[in-house]
């Protein structure tokens, strides 16, 4: 919730003329009381409220360094924190103080030109996940968007008394990089450049490594073209009667293959026929899933729902084998509805995870993440850290 300087400042000035107007009142009355020899004093009569200027303020704020109203009412032993929030508002309109976006107890706090430094000591009031942004950014001092995981990303936006943006070059190879506040944006554009040239050093060794490497098996690939070719003469040379029967021979095995084949699948049929109740079942359901793992990664998805008695609510293709699902299902509780994101994928890491998280966040839904392939150890590890509550399936 934003404060209002201009009512802060207002009701200040009520609040003063006030005061005032009671002093006013009290001396009248002490006045015209005297002159019968009566006193003026009452219990119910409470003392003014000590006057803060905004000069006052402003030197609190410089001595104390960033700061919120209740720091500076300690600082100076008097006033109240309104009439100070509104002193301090002031400041920041007139240019003279700045304002964080960190806030304690409700308040952004407030300081003054060349105080940036002391801004370090605000990250401890920062949330855990943006309090490793934080720590990311300070160790590292230039971070390319483009690279980090989704969350960190949002994370870093979140935070920008200590993330500043850096763009680089323009259009579509436009790329964004954050640097620490502290690092000057000359010296981190230095820093960008002399990374890129390494980038596209290591890019360039790398391309004449593969080409070194494929130069031999190309070698060999013209090698042996040379000896079919010096060889097919020498079959061509040979009598006719050979030949024949080597074809003859060749078909014969052909024919004893295919025999063989179409015998061991009659076999595997009568199996499948012959068995019954939940035996038969599985052993259907499981040639059904490995036939659709090859043909349709969502006809496997409603196949695995049915089994578990999960209804789709919607459904949004996003591309090929990737899927954007709201599912109902039932729970200890009752019905209840989770984002689902699957994808055909044969290995999933951290951010195919955190991308499923923060959509169902953006949702309100509990999430859930299908692959047809596996996820790896590390990114499964986070599910009971950064992304608790998620449930993971690998239809493998």
């Amino acid at each position: 919730m934003k404060i209002d300087p201009e009512q802060l400042r207002k009701q200040a000035q009520q609040n003063q003329e006030r005061i005032n107007e009671r002093a006013a009142q009290d001396k009248i009355q002490h006045n015209s009381f005297s002159n019968y020899g009566f006193s003026t004093f009452s219990s119910n009569q409470k003392p003014s409220v000590d006057l803060v200027k905004t000069d006052d303020v402003h030197y609190a704020l410089k001595t104390v360094g960033p700061s919120i109203p209740t720091d500076i009412k300690a600082f100076l032993k008097k006033g109240d924190s309104i009439t100070i929030g509104a002193a301090l508002s002031e400041l920041a309109e007139r240019k003279l103080a700045k304002v964080t976006n960190v806030k304690r107890g409700g308040s952004p706090f407030y300081y003054v030109s060349g105080q940036e430094p002391k801004l370090e000591t605000l990250g401890q009031y920062l949330g855990e996940k943006d309090r490793r942004t934080f720590e990311l950014l300070k160790t590292e001092q230039i971070i390319e968007d483009k690279t980090q995981e989704p969350l960190t990303r949002v994370s870093l936006r979140n935070i920008p008394d200590f993330a500043k943006q850096v763009i680089i070059g323009e259009g579509e190879e436009q790329k964004l990089f954050w640097r620490w506040y502290q690092l000057e944006e000359t010296e981190a554009r230095k820093q960008i450049a002399e990374k890129q040239k390494t980038s596209k050093k290591t890019q360039i060794q790398e391309v004449k490594k593969e080409i070194e490497e494929t130069k031999p098996e190309q070698q060999i690939i013209e090698k042996k073209k040379e000896i079919v070719v010096e060889e097919i003469p020498k079959i061509k040379s040979k009598p006719k009667s050979n030949e024949e029967k080597e074809k003859e021979l060749i078909q014969e095995k052909i024919q004893e293959k295919i025999i063989h084949e179409e015998k061991t699948a009659e076999k595997q049929s009568v199996l499948v026929e012959t068995k019954e109740g939940k035996e038969g079942k599985n052993v259907k359901d499981v040639k059904e899933m490995k036939k659709l793992k090859t043909d349709d990664f969502l006809e496997q998805l409603k196949l695995y729902f049915q089994q578990k008695q999960i209804t789709i609510k919607e459904n949004v293709q996003i591309k090929k084998g990737e899927y954007d699902l709201i599912l109902e299902m039932n729970t200890a509780v009752g019905k209840a509805e989770y984002f689902c994101k699957a994808k055909s994928k044969k290995k999933c890491n951290e951010g195919d995870l955190s991308t499923a998280y923060l959509q169902a966040q953006n949702k309100r839904l509990p999430a859930m993440f299908i692959t047809s392939g596996e996820v790896i150890k590390k990114a499964k590890e986070k599910l009971k850290t950064d992304f608790k509550g998620m449930l993971l399936v690998e239809l493998q």
